[in-house]
């Protein structure tokens, strides 16, 4: 099902929407299976108290996984680790052998952030199973690929939307450019917190989040007579308990438009497509428009990384200043 909203633009004659999209009937959508790996920094930079934090937010995450689902861990610093060689079943001996695992990670030596995102490609992935990867770290690589840019461009190209990546950091010097590019080019997301002692109940967010998907690689298309301008140009899987919205900017006088989405339901294809009307749509507010400049901005910042024309540089400013949207990341904005 697909919920619009609008916010009418008199000063610019535009029409700005919200595409909300949840499931609306088990039948055709059941919860899907999935593979669970999380991944811990466990470099002397996170500290000891920092990853004790995470650590009990892994052990509740893990108790919220199902029998129908796989999991593994890895855990890093200048080199990753597997729990498991393999995918391993959500049973009592596994879920013991991963909370050993966790219990045992201790924060020393450098931080090598690259070289893990390498080995989550290499791990095998099943058809019809999500293949979800939960990073937990400050973000703040000190050998190896340590460029922001370079590690979210070179993983982003290499992953191209098979993997699902959300990321998760908490402190003063969290580097939130590259935790939260790399979920968000790589149908993840990030949730990114100032105070360490946030972690435990953010990493249990995560896991309630993303425990009940029900479509998986999911793709869009949008009428082109619509005229619209539509972002994330990449949709994570549809999560039960995630909200899944699409920002886009019309010309005012738009009345209509025809919304395709595909994706897996297991080994199901499902393709659905959407009338939707703009005329009669309820009342969205001008949190709309900023919604939609910020998505704008993501995908801005990946044409410059891309190119490093000054001309994106400029157009992301100016957007910036029109709309009074800041620019996120502060210190850490790659421009």
């Amino acid at each position: 099902a697909v919920n619009v909203s609008t916010f009418r633009a008199t000063d610019e004659n535009a029409l700005y929407f919200e595409l909300a999209i949840s499931r609306a009937g088990v039948e055709a959508l059941p919860v899907l299976p999935k593979d669970i790996l999380l991944i811990q920094d466990c470099s002397e930079s996170m500290t000891r108290t920092k990853l004790d934090f995470f650590k009990e937010g892994i052990v509740g995450f893990l108790r919220t996984l199902t029998t129908v689902d796989r999991v593994n861990l890895m855990r890093y610093s200048d080199s990753p680790s597997l729990c498991f060689e393999n995918w391993q079943p959500v049973t009592l001996e596994s879920l013991a052998q991963a909370a050993v695992f966790t219990d045992d990670m201790r924060a020393r030596g450098q931080t090598d952030l690259f070289s893990p995102l390498q080995q989550v490609l290499s791990i095998p992935r099943a058809p019809g199973r999500p293949m979800i990867a939960v990073l937990m770290t400050d973000g703040r690589p000190t050998m190896g690929t340590v460029d922001s840019s370079d590690i979210i461009a070179r993983f982003s190209r290499a992953n191209a939307g098979k993997i699902s990546v959300f990321t998760v950091g908490a402190g003063d010097h969290v580097n939130s450019f590259l935790l939260d590019l790399l979920g968000h080019n790589n149908r993840g997301g990030s949730w990114l917190m100032p105070l360490r002692e946030q972690i435990p109940d953010m990493v249990k967010r995560a896991a309630r989040e993303l425990s009940r998907p029900v479509l998986a690689n999911l793709e869009y298309r949008f009428s082109a007579d619509s005229g619209a301008e539509v972002y994330p140009n990449t949709l994570t899987h549809l999560y039960l308990d995630r909200p899944l919205r699409l920002v886009g900017r019309c010309p005012m006088e738009q009345k209509s438009a025809v919304l395709q989405v595909v994706g897996e339901a297991g080994p199901q294809k499902r393709d659905m497509v959407f009338a939707l009307n703009l005329e009669d749509a309820e009342e969205g507010g001008e949190g709309l428009r900023r919604e939609w400049v910020a998505q704008k901005i993501y995908k801005l910042i990946n044409d410059h990384m891309a190119s490093g024309r000054t001309e994106t540089v400029q157009e992301i400013r100016a957007l910036s200043t029109l709309h009074n949207v800041p620019l996120p990341y502060g210190a850490d904005f790659p421009l």
